[in-house]
Order: C-alpha cells, then structure tokens, then sequence
C-alpha cells in the first residue's frame, strides 16, 4: 500500500493547494500496478517513490492539460508481507520492515 499526495501552486492564491480527490492510499496490485482516478491503471513494479512520483504527476500533466505538473509525492503506508518457512518454532506470515535480513526474518519466527 502507498500514501499518494499531491498539491499544486495556486499562483492566483499565492499557496499550494492538495488535491484531495487524487490524494490517498492505493493498493499496488500483485502485478505491480496502480488504479488511480483521472490516470487509470499505472505500472508501477520495480520502480522507486520517486520514479512513481514522477510518473503520476506527467500523467496527469498530460491528461488533464495543465500548464505546469503537479508535485507529487509518494510513502509507503504498508509493505507486504514476507513467509518464513521450514525449521523454525512459528512458519507463516510476518511484516516486512526496512532493512530486514534473513538473519532476523528467521529469528522472528523461531529459527
């Protein structure tokens, strides 16, 4: 899952403005894409935050017609999980977290 964000410089305000109906939590499908509003479905797999940033916001620059594209930013809300099998006390689903080795994958669920 990622948190998307996106604003836009009101020159006519003087301030940035969100866009709340395109801002939100998106679920990455097992294929690595994205259904978003306005855009539609996006490939995202393999790809960084930035990389996907920069792919939302020229998508909507090209869809919508806007002189300037909107600054978008992109976090990951949720990784997906990660199964540690074979000689340990409790097999199964575990979180992933940044950072994670085997070594503590393991140690996690009993190994």
């Amino acid at each position: 899952k990622i948190h998307i964000s996106i604003i836009q410089w009101n020159p006519s305000k003087g301030e940035y403005q969100r866009w709340e109906a395109l801002s939100g939590d998106f679920l990455v499908s097992g294929q690595g894409t994205i259904a978003l509003p306005v855009v539609g479905s996006l490939d995202v797999g393999g790809k960084t935050s930035t990389e996907v940033a920069a792919q939302i916001s020229a998508a909507l620059h090209d869809k919508m017609g806007l002189i300037s594209p909107p600054d978008v930013s992109i976090e990951i809300a949720q990784y997906p999980s990660i199964y540690v099998v074979g000689a340990v006390a409790t097999p199964g689903a575990y979180q992933f977290k940044p950072d994670l080795t085997v070594l503590q994958a393991v140690a996690l669920a009993g190994g």
